[in-house]
């Protein structure tokens, strides 16, 4: 398993974070993300802000006023394998998800 990639939109003081395998906390333990509890089938944008009480929260809804960082995790992917024909069925093809890999996320952190 690799690094997350890292993206600094913006020049400047970022929100503090750490990658611990397969998850990201936020800030002096205040939020973590679990990456690969949050993988799907289509690709995944989960915003992370500041809210008004200096807090970190997922979203931009609610108290949310300061734009922090951006996690993209791309859609999961599938390995093919071929499923051999017992003496009742045909040979058929089943789609088996690859491992959870958070090298191909990338996290965007903007100054805040």
């Amino acid at each position: 398993m690799g690094e997350i990639n890292v993206i600094e939109k913006r020049p400047g003081n970022h929100i503090p974070y750490e990658v611990d395998g397969k998850k990201i906390v936020f800030g002096h333990d205040e939020i973590s993300i679990n990456l690969e509890s949050r993988e799907r089938d289509f690709e995944v944008l989960l915003d992370i802000c500041i809210d008004s009480e200096n807090g970190i929260v997922i979203g931009t809804g609610g108290k949310a006023r300061k734009y922090a960082a951006q996690i993209i995790i791309p859609a999961r992917r599938y390995d093919t394998v071929k499923k051999e024909k017992g003496e009742s069925e045909e040979a058929r093809e089943e789609k088996i998800p690859v491992d959870f890999d958070i090298s191909n996320c990338t996290l965007i952190l903007w100054e805040v």
